[in-house]
């Protein structure tokens, strides 16, 4: 695994020593508009941080970012290495618990395949990974998007728990 992923980064010149993974789609919840993932990925940026987007569809695309696909194993192994996930709420983030690095998660609505779609707040209810036993909860900051009325809101409240998260962990390293 580790030498699959090394030859799939090293073309990308990505910077292990300081990157983010940032995981916009999800197949089970309601996207979020790409202007908060540029956004997203512009503050970072502005940070000194390099981004790994972490997505299947190739249209999805972010100007500044690094991606390749990954397999699961190899998805985890360049994980345990980032210094955070910034993510829409779906099973990649659910599966990179185990790595302990700062996860920061926006929960929207499940998209409608029924008639009775979940609220925002039922998913959280239902899915929320602070559920998880064994699992450093101070890590895990999860976001219900009907909290803010503005992107901007939104924006703020995840880098402060980012610099929170982030920060705590530079310490305890």
């Amino acid at each position: 695994v580790k030498q699959t992923l090394n030859a799939k980064i090293k073309p990308l010149n990505l910077n292990l020593q300081n990157f983010v993974i940032i995981a916009p789609e999800a197949q089970t919840c309601e996207e979020l508009p790409t202007s908060l993932w540029k956004n997203i990925v512009k503050e970072l940026q502005k940070r000194g941080f390099d981004i790994f987007l972490n997505i299947v569809d190739k249209n999805s695309s972010i100007e500044g970012c690094k991606t390749v696909f990954l397999n699961y194993q190899e998805a985890f192994a360049l994980a345990q290495k980032a210094k955070a996930v910034i993510s829409l709420r779906s099973g990649f983030t659910e599966f990179l618990l185990p790595t302990e690095i700062p996860n920061i998660t926006v929960y929207t609505k499940f998209r409608k395949r029924k008639k009775l779609a979940f609220s925002v707040e039922k998913t959280i209810s239902a899915f929320s990974m602070h559920k998880f036993p064994f699992i450093n909860h101070d890590l895990v900051c999860e976001l219900n998007i009907d909290d803010f009325d503005h992107e901007e809101d939104l924006l703020k409240t995840i880098f402060e728990n980012f610099d929170i998260m982030v920060m705590r962990e530079a310490q305890t390293v």
